[in-house]
């Protein structure tokens, strides 16, 4: 994770590597029975320099018509498939992530699939990601591993059980 010296913004290249792979996997895989095209897809990162530096290296991949913007300019909108990359990774503080109203947002963009990309025990320090995080390993939904699309997006029913993340027990 880097902070720009003049706006403060903070950005994260190794997450966004990782949504630069999940679109072009996911721009082969079909939701209601259709491929996915890239306005099918919207990512959301907290952070204007995240949000800049995903839609740089989105364009460079001839992916200009893929939606990047904050939790803000999400609000009252969705998309089928939303990619979250939240950037913080030190151990300090998970910063514009502890507004519960920003994560209620991006939690409820997706119409099918929602992907985050972050690390879970910098996200676990903030109360309400940590019983966020507790839900979706309850519910044996998908985290702490690369996520391996077999030609369609998993329904609720197909989600796999998930392993400790970074050794951490949600009981």
């Amino acid at each position: 994770m880097q902070q720009d010296s003049i706006t403060l913004s903070y950005w994260n290249v190794q997450e966004a590597i990782k949504v630069y792979e999940y679109v072009q996997l996911l721009m082969k895989e079909e939701i209601n029975g259709r491929i996915l095209q890239q306005e099918d897809i919207g990512i959301v990162a907290p952070y204007s320099k995240q949000v800049e530096f995903i839609k740089n290296g989105l364009s460079l991949l001839g992916l200009d018509n893929i939606e990047v913007g904050s939790a803000e300019q999400y609000q009252g909108r969705e998309k089928p498939v939303i990619i979250v990359s939240t950037v913080r990774s030190n151990r300090k503080t998970v910063g514009f992530l502890a507004d519960a109203r920003r994560l209620n947002v991006v939690l409820t963009r997706a119409q099918a699939l929602t992907i985050i990309i972050g690390n879970p025990t910098n996200l676990m320090q903030d109360g309400t990601w940590y019983e966020f995080l507790k839900l979706i390993k309850a519910n044996k939904a998908i985290a702490g591993k690369i996520f391996n699309c077999t030609k369609h997006v998993p329904t609720q029913s197909e989600l796999i059980e998930i392993e400790p993340i970074n050794g951490q027990n949600f009981s």
